[in-house]
């Protein structure tokens, strides 16, 4: 799973609490998660979340064991770190050259020196490189490359996508996160495409941003397209998820030579975990609490009275636009992405 938090700020967590923390845990849980992949996480935040996630997993379940890390700030100015946990009985952080198990800076080929920009370097710009991580995978030898990568905006540039285009070229050409590590690889992030973010679909956006990483000549496969997952910026009376989204935004490429070492990738899409706060009737009539109520109620409880609570006294909401608001203003502007690893 990779999900944008939206530049969360210090105001917005102490706002939303240990809840917040909670709710993550349970979407966790609801999608049976064993890698997650944070962006947008601001203001030095990313040890403590990293931390209290964890302690909050491993007490949920004693048979897993989550452990995090988390890269130092990025981006000029801009200050926005990635986050990384997983269990260790799926995954197993991995060195192949025996000392490296991450990389931020990627050497420019041939001698040259200095390093990749996304599209410009780290150091002098807002622009994010991507974070690469080894894994085992379980008890196996095999080995893959996970990336996070959080895009420029699709203005940047002299013309709209531009900016994306050169950042994705650039990882396309990078080896450590191409062909010439491990058994396949994950890349998953914020891209910032809107729709049609379709590679495949003649004269789309995403035929002219992700080209370089899943077109003809890419190593990549898109693992899906067209689900919006960036929500609209204010809720509405009678709102139903096609107000409640508004763009593409976040995606999953798989390496394509993982399929010749028995690794797949399947089940790819964005979680909706807003429909997952709502309450329902069965085929009985009887009302069944939402799986994701309770714990996004609770995150509500913290700021607001008692007698403006939105949600049923169970936990579950009936309104699309009361869990939205809720979920927009204090957890992200993003819904998270997932997918299944077989291997």
């Amino acid at each position: 799973m990779t999900w944008n938090l939206g530049g969360l700020n210090k105001e917005r967590y102490d706002t939303a609490g240990f809840p917040l923390v909670e709710y993550i845990a349970s979407v966790m849980q609801e999608g049976h998660i064993s890698l997650i992949g944070f962006t947008g996480v601001l203001a030095d935040l990313g040890d403590e979340l990293g931390r209290l996630l964890c302690n909050e997993l491993n007490n949920r379940v004693k048979s897993m064991y989550w452990t995090y890390v988390v890269c130092p700030p990025l981006g000029a100015g801009r200050g926005e770190k990635y986050l990384l946990l997983w269990d260790r009985s799926a995954f197993n952080v991995y060195a192949p050259d025996g000392s490296t198990y991450s990389l931020l800076d990627y050497p420019l080929p041939s001698g040259q020196t200095g390093f990749y920009g996304f599209p410009r370097p780290r150091t002098a710009s807002p622009d994010m490189p991507p974070w690469t991580m080894f894994f085992k995978l379980g008890a196996s030898t095999s080995f893959i490359t996970v990336s996070l990568f959080h895009a420029p905006d699709w203005s940047l540039g002299l013309s709209p996508g531009q900016g994306v285009l050169a950042a994705c070229t650039n990882i396309s050409q990078i080896a450590t996160v191409a062909l010439a590590q491990g058994q396949g690889g994950l890349l998953m992030g914020t891209f910032n495409v809107p729709v049609n973010d379709d590679v495949n679909a003649t004269g789309s956006n995403g035929a002219a941003a992700l080209a370089p990483l899943a077109g003809p000549e890419g190593k990549y496969t898109q693992a899906f397209n067209n689900q919006q997952n960036l929500l609209s910026n204010v809720a509405s009376v009678a709102m139903t998820m096609e107000d409640a989204l508004a763009q593409t935004a976040d995606n999953i490429f798989f390496r394509r030579d993982g399929i010749a070492n028995g690794i797949t990738l399947t089940n790819a899409g964005v979680a909706n975990v807003l429909l997952s706060a709502l309450g329902s009737l069965d085929a009985s009539g009887n009302w069944v609490t939402a799986p994701l109520g309770p714990s996004l109620a609770k995150i509500e409880f913290r700021p607001v009275a008692e007698e403006y609570i939105t949600a049923e006294p169970d936990g579950s909401y009936v309104k699309l636009e009361d869990a939205f608001a809720v979920y927009r203003t204090y957890v992200s502007a993003y819904l998270p992405v997932m997918c299944t690893l077989n291997y």
